[in-house]
This record gives structure tokens, C-alpha cells and sequence, in this order.
């Protein structure tokens, strides 16, 4: 079957496309960040250009049966990152309406709009949603309630609460009831659309109807932590946003939409759907353990952040401007400025890029690591994502993996590793490894580039050199040191899903 997959970059879209070209489907896949799609799906075709040009999509969608619209990051409703999404939503409808697609399956979230939200559609709340059925084709819209697996964001949310905080002071969203479902059961639904041709609004959730306190001691209970739970009296959303971000990975604004989807109801309203499907979800403590299984093993397929804009691009890109997607620094600007240094290692170039692919997250950096984690909370002290983010996989990288508050952007194994910065400065930065063979083994040729913005990104680099000189400096003597020395095999990510 032709499918299409607008949103193939996402937690859930990143699961699904391996599902369905294990099927045997041919598959168009349509990202706003296509370079890293095809990085990871080289068997797909990838739609080149962002998902919301209507020339593109028209084209993407010609001979296409079957649409699936996912959510490929987390916006708040109402924002106008939100609007963007509405207008994207609207592109492939419309593209899908006049190509004669058969029909879009598109994924929801319970509780992401009030209930009392306008809606010409009977039990929809999702302006995606609608805009996707104005355009005459039949949508089929899954509404999931929260999604409970490795990497998802109320996952990490449930997590790093309990396991960091022993008395929970806890506002009056945490008693909003909430029906959690496990990852699997929401692949297990869009897999299983596909042999059912239906249309309309479908709830689903888990078997149990909990509050997020419910959740959070639930969590505890698993882990077997003992945890106090203190209700308090009066609290604002915003200020718990705050709070969440302060002790999880979520930065703020990510945690605000969970919370609001609590506050607005993430309860299945509309009856069991599972009998429709054939579907038994599982329980939120059989989720749970699931996720942790796969997050202790260093099995997580996909995370929240995989296509997580730390900031939101503009939509006109100023001219010079370099965007986001896969734009490496070229040597010969003249604006760039550079740090390089090479090193000959008596270690065959597979070893030193293993040492490459280790860094941050768990394992910190080679050298001034306490000097990385303070330039980390000065970036969440300016609004920045810091190094929340760690890593999705401990020890194997891919193109658009997160690394702290790097971003890889070229990967090319075992010769090249590019990272992107995502912190906040007055310009930008990459850091960049060059692995060359050598008679004697191999050498690395380490490289920061920072494309400065003005006079204050001049000023940022040459106030910071005799900081960076030093750590640079060390980081390439300590991978070498390291790639000389044996390491036992650590067990890397595969394609399960919890």
C-alpha cells in the first residue's frame, strides 16, 4: 500500500515507520526536518522542504491511498506555534482532498483544547483534526490520552518527580483524572486502522481512569521509593510549569501543555474503543515497568525532544541567515571563527569514533565537565534548554539525536561527527570531528566553529577563549587516552517499542 507519513520524525511517527515498511508498505515520509528522517529511514522516500508547502505536499501525495497526520512535536494550544500546526493540517487536507487519498488517519491528544471548544464535529477538539476534515476527505482521528513509554514527555515528567522529590508538595491539577496508554497500544491502533475503514472521532485510553498523583505514586510504588504527598491549597499553572522545569528534563512550556491537557479532561468520553480494534490495552504499572525496562537496557527507539525546536524558527529566514536543517559551517566564510586541533592515536578509526559517540549525557565530557553542566544552567537562567536533554541512546548517536545541548547534524561512521549548539548565544556554533585513517592508526581532527551575530557574538568568543582553549585543548588528549584503552561492550538501542 502507498502511505504517506507527515510527521515521520516524531515520538510516535519515528515508531511507526518501521512498523509499516516491516509490513510491506512503500512509504512517503514528510518531516520538517527531512535530512534526519532520511538519515534514519534510508529505505523511504522523504519528502524534501518542510511538510507545509502546498507545492510539495500536492506532489507527495500523488498516488498515495492511505495519509497518516502525527504530531511531530510538542506546541501549546493556542500558541502560534499551534497555528502553524493548523496551517500545516490544512496543506494536507487540501492536497489530500485532490489527489482522491481514501483516507487520513490522524493522531490527537485528549484534553489538548477545552472541551467546550468550537468544533462542527461531533467529539472532536482538535483544531488539526478539524482543519484536516474540512477538506472532504474521511479522517479517521485516534484522541490518545497521555502516552506512557521510553522517551515520552509525560513519562520523563512522572519520573524525574518521583524519583527527585521525596515530599511531593502537589497543586490541585495533580487530582485531574487522567487514562494513560502505553506507546504500543497507540501503534497497535494505527497499525490496526489500516484494516478498518472507518471514519469519525475515536477516544482511546487505558484501562484505568487515575489522577496524575495516582500516577506519580504509582511510579513510586514500582520503583520502591517512599514517597509523602502534601496537597496544596492554591498554586498557578504557571508557576508548576516552572517548577516541573526546574527538576525534569521538560523545559517550560512542554510541561504547561501536559498540565492543560489534565486541567481540560484526558478521560475517554465516548465508550471502549479496544472491542473495535481488537485491542487490549495494557495497564499503567505494566506500562510503566515496560518503559523502564527499555530505559535501563539503553533501548529507547524515540524521545520527545527527537524534533524538539529548543527555539522556534522564524518563518521568514533573513537573508546570509543559515537555518536550522543541516547547514554545516563552511571553512571558507571568512566570518567564521575557529578553534582546530588534530591528534595522531595509536587506535584504528572505528575506536576513536566509538569514543566520539559516548560523549555527554551519562558519561559527561572529557574535560571540564562541572565547567559544561554551569554553562548548561546558565543557559536555562536566560531561558534556554540547558543540557536537560542528555541523550537518547548512552553510547550509538544518529543524525537529529540530541547531546545535551548539542544537536547532531552530521554523522558519517566512523570518519565525521558534527554537533550543532542549541544553547543561546549571540551567533552559532558547531564542534566537529574528523577521524582520518593513518599507517600508525588514526587521526582526529577536532574543530569549533562559532558564526558570530554582531559585535556581541565577537565579544562572547573572545571573552570565553581562555576558558575554551583549555577544555578544548584537553578534550582531544582525553578521547585519545580513552580510545586506547579497552571497553566493554555496552548494549546498544534496537527497534522494540515501550
Amino acid at each position: 500500500m502507498q502511505i504517506l507519513v507527515v510527521g515521520a520524525g516524531g515520538y510516535v511517527g519515528g515508531r511507526l515507520v518501521p512498523r509499516l515498511l516491516a509490513a510491506g508498505h512503500e512509504l512517503t515520509l514528510a518531516s520538517r526536518q527531512p535530512a534526519v528522517v532520511s538519515h534514519r529511514f534510508p529505505d523511504a522516500r522523504v519528502l524534501a522542504g518542510d511538510p507545509i508547502d502546498d507545492a510539495s505536499m500536492r506532489r507527495a501525495v500523488q498516488g498515495v491511498q492511505i495519509v497518516y497526520h502525527l504530531p511531530e512535536t510538542i506546541v501549546h494550544h493556542g500558541s502560534e506555534a499551534w497555528a502553524d500546526e493548523v496551517r500545516a493540517a490544512e496543506v494536507v487536507g487540501a492536497a489530500a482532498a485532490a489527489a482522491g487519498v481514501a483516507r487520513i488517519i490522524h493522531l490527537g491528544e485528549l484534553g489538548d483544547a477545552p472541551p467546550d471548544a468550537l468544533s462542527s464535529r461531533p467529539g472532536a477538539r482538535c483544531d488539526q483534526g478539524e482543519a484536516l476534515a474540512r477538506s472532504g476527505t474521511p479522517v479517521l482521528e485516534f484522541r490518545a490520552s497521555l502516552i506512557i513509554g521510553s522517551g515520552s514527555a509525560p513519562f520523563e515528567m512522572v519520573r524525574h518527580l518521583t524519583d527527585h522529590i521525596v515530599i511531593m508538595t502537589t497543586p490541585r491539577w495533580v487530582t485531574s483524572p487522567v487514562q494513560p496508554i502505553a506507546i504500543r497500544e497507540v501503534l497497535a491502533y494505527l497499525v490496526a486502522a489500516l484494516d478498518h475503514e472507518v471514519s469519525g472521532v475515536f477516544e482511546i485510553g487505558g484501562p484505568e481512569v487515575l489522577s496524575f498523583a495516582d500516577m506519580l505514586l504509582e511510579y513510586a510504588r514500582i520503583r520502591g521509593l517512599r514517597r509523602i504527598r502534601i496537597p496544596l491549597p492554591v498554586t498557578t499553572v504557571a508557576a508548576s510549569d516552572v517548577w516541573v522545569s526546574l527538576v525534569s528534563p521538560l523545559p517550560r512550556g512542554v510541561a504547561r501543555t501536559i498540565i492543560d491537557r489534565l486541567h481540560n479532561g484526558a478521560v475517554v468520553r465516548e465508550g471502549p474503543r479496544d472491542l473495535a480494534f481488537g485491542i487490549t490495552p495494557i495497564s499503567y504499572a505494566e506500562a510503566i515497568g515496560l518503559a523502564l525496562d527499555r530505559t535501563a537496557s539503553n533501548q529507547v527507539e524515540t524521545t520527545w525532544f527527537d524534533t524538539f525546536e529548543t527555539q522556534r524558527r522564524p518563518r521568514p529566514t533573513p537573508r546570509g541567515a543559515r537555518s536550522r536543517e543541516s547547514t554545516p559551517p563552511d571553512p571558507s566564510d571568512r566570518r567564521l571563527l575557529v578553534d582546530r586541533r588534530s591528534l595522531d592515536i595509536a587506535a584504528d578509526a572505528d575506536r576513536v569514533f566509538e569514543e566520539l559517540e559516548r560523549l555527554g549525557g551519562p558519561s559527561g565530557w572529557p574535560t571540564g565537565d562541572f565547567l559544561w553542566r554551569i554553562r548548561g544552567l546558565l543557559d536555562r537562567l536566560v531561558g534556554g534548554i540547558g543540557m536537560r536533554l542528555g541523550r537518547r541512546d548512552r553510547v550509538r548517536l544518529r543524525v537529529g539525536d540530541a547531546v545535551d545541548f548539542w544537536r547532531v547534524e552530521g554523522l558519517e561512521r566512523p570518519h565525521l561527527l558534527r554537533l550543532s549548539a542549541e544553547m543561546r548565544v549571540p551567533g552559532r556554533a558547531w564542534l566537529e570531528f574528523v577521524v582520518e585513517p593513518t599507517p600508525g592508526g588514526s587521526r582526529l581532527v577536532q574543530t569549533a566553529y562559532f558564526d558570530p551575530n554582531g559585535l556581541a557574538g565577537y565579544a562572547y568568543w573572545y571573552v570565553l577563549l581562555p576558558i575554551h582553549q583549555p577544555i578544548f585543548r584537553g578534550m582531544i588528549r582525553v578521547l585519545a587516552d580513552r580510545a586506547t584503552t579497552p571497553r566493554t561492550i555496552e548494549r546498544r538501542s534496537d527497534g522494540a517499542s515501550s
